[in-house]
């Protein structure tokens, strides 16, 4: 079994569990701290803090979860055909201020979505003793953003497909039935296009993500402490439909306040 499958398997079977387990434990494996905790980052500026917390740290997870899948694998005699596989790893910017990482989540267990937000203002109020606020919550629509017009997928198709015949054909009286093989095209294009669609609504309007967004899992934050301030953005970027565990691209961006 390839690594990154099995992660998640293991991830699924995790997801699974939040049916009966407790909201606490299930925020502390999805990576939420408390004060005790954050409060060890305090000699690390905002800048280090994203990049410590988000993408050194969360690669070295990633690794020991691929380490251990690697160890089981061997043991139940499973052959790895591919060993540099990994689950999917955060990636950072050039200029190391930004981080973009991938959160699972179903309608129950969300608490990936609401990671960063909860780690960065436990941060800012545990290690940086200072006051976190939203600046701009996330308000845009997903679901439209992310899912196609059928009409332009029918039209685009049809036409895309009956020009293709033509400049293949030429004029060889042959329009009628091209423009039935462009039209049956063009029906199968919206269909596949109308089931991503469904999937997305489904994925998106799931209870989890609502939940996420109602407590304030994405926008733009603040922290003013004594003599400065620093803020966050923290945006989903790209949506990874799925009929079991749909996942989201997260963005963690620092800046100075007055960026």
């Amino acid at each position: 079994m390839k690594p990154i499958l099995a992660a998640r398997l293991v991830l699924a079977a995790l997801l699974a569990f939040c049916a009966t387990g407790c909201t606490s434990t299930l925020r502390s494996l999805a990576g939420h701290m408390d004060s005790e905790r954050a409060a060890r980052y305090a000699s690390l500026s905002p800048e280090e803090f994203v990049k410590t917390r988000f993408y050194t740290e969360e690669i070295g997870v990633l690794d020991h979860i691929s380490d251990g899948l690697t160890k089981v694998n061997s043991m139940l005699g499973v052959k790895n055909n591919s060993s540099d596989e990994r689950p999917v790893r955060p990636a950072i910017s050039e200029d190391g201020r930004t981080v973009i990482s991938r959160a699972y989540y179903n309608d129950v267990n969300y608490h990936q979505l609401t990671q960063p937000r909860q780690n960065l203002q436990m941060y800012c109020e545990a290690a940086r003793r200072g006051q976190w606020n939203g600046v701009r919550r996330y308000t845009d629509d997903p679901i439209a953003a992310a899912q196609s017009d059928l009409f332009a997928v029918y039209t685009e198709t049809e036409l895309q497909v009956f020009d293709n015949l033509q400049r293949q054909n030429g004029d060889s009286g042959y329009a009628p039935a091209e423009a039935e093989l462009a039209a049956t095209a063009a029906a199968i294009a919206t269909r596949r296009a109308a089931t991503r669609n469904e999937l997305i609504a489904s994925a998106y309007a799931g209870s989890g993500f609502r939940k996420a967004i109602d407590e304030g899992a994405f926008g733009v934050f603040r922290c003013d402490e004594a003599t400065s301030s620093w803020s966050v953005s923290v945006l989903p970027l790209k949506f990874y439909p799925s009929l079991d565990v749909p996942s989201i691209l997260v963005g963690i961006r620092q800046f100075r306040a007055e960026e």
